[in-house]
């Protein structure tokens, strides 16, 4: 360091260098959170299941046999709806083995009882065990397109009678099956809306006749035939 006289002053030079100061940087912590969403469970439905069967002839009778029918188109089928089966809602079986799904129909009583103006006439009333109630398929295939995965099959025809015993009928059969229910990893979703529901077109049919000789009772009139009922169910194996 050196002084020197500067107008009566004495200034004072230094020299001196600058050092560079370390800032400390406390460890950043960030939280790994996760977000998914699942799919809705799939819901097994029956839909438009009739409540009354109406079959009807536009013939009328004249002392010949004339076949009266009717159609029907119960459903089954899965949805992601809780609620109401839309069948617009997404659904997953979330990759279980579930069991088999059958819309089973079944025959309860056995007897047409035939009316006209409220007068039983038994000459036109019948049971099964004489004139089968006929069930055929006429349009399964294009009401039920195959889910990859879970096919569904459909019965073509069926029929109540004619038997000897009436206790040997078999009053049961499965309308629709669906099967192979996917495993684990396998075609567990599905898009409702896809085939999501099988809707076979049912023909019901049976064969009118009087069993006595010339014009029935109740000629010139409409008859009512009451008789027996079906019972639509979704069951499993």
């Amino acid at each position: 360091m050196h002084l020197r006289p500067l107008a009566g002053v004495v200034a004072i030079v230094a020299s001196f260098q600058m050092l560079g100061l370390a800032i400390s940087t406390p460890p950043s912590h960030a939280n790994v959170s996760i977000s998914v969403s699942a799919a809705e469970s799939c819901i097994w439905y029956l839909e438009n299941v009739p409540t009354g069967i109406n079959l009807e002839s536009e013939t009328k009778y004249k002392g010949q046999p004339i076949s009266i029918s009717g159609t029907i188109s119960a459903a089954i089928g899965f949805s992601g709806n809780a609620d109401v089966p839309d069948y617009a809602t997404q659904c997953s079986f979330f990759n279980s083995s579930l069991t088999t799904k059958k819309l089973t129909v079944s025959l309860v009583g056995s007897e047409f009882r035939a009316t006209y103006n409220g007068t039983i006439d038994d000459s036109m009333g019948f049971g099964v065990d004489e004139r089968p109630l006929v069930l055929e398929t006429s349009s399964g295939a294009a009401n039920c397109p195959q889910v990859e995965g879970l096919p569904a099959t459909v019965q073509a025809s069926w029929k109540w009678g004619p038997i000897s015993n009436i206790d040997d009928l078999e009053r049961s059969f499965d309308l629709v099956t669906y099967s192979s229910t996917p495993n684990v990893g396998e075609k567990n979703h599905f898009l409702s809306g896809e085939a999501a529901k099988c809707a076979p077109e049912v023909e019901l049919s049976v064969e009118i006749r009087s069993t006595q000789q010339g014009p029935p009772e109740g000629a010139g009139l409409t008859y009512l035939f009451e008789g027996p009922s079906l019972t639509f169910a979704l069951n499993d194996n």
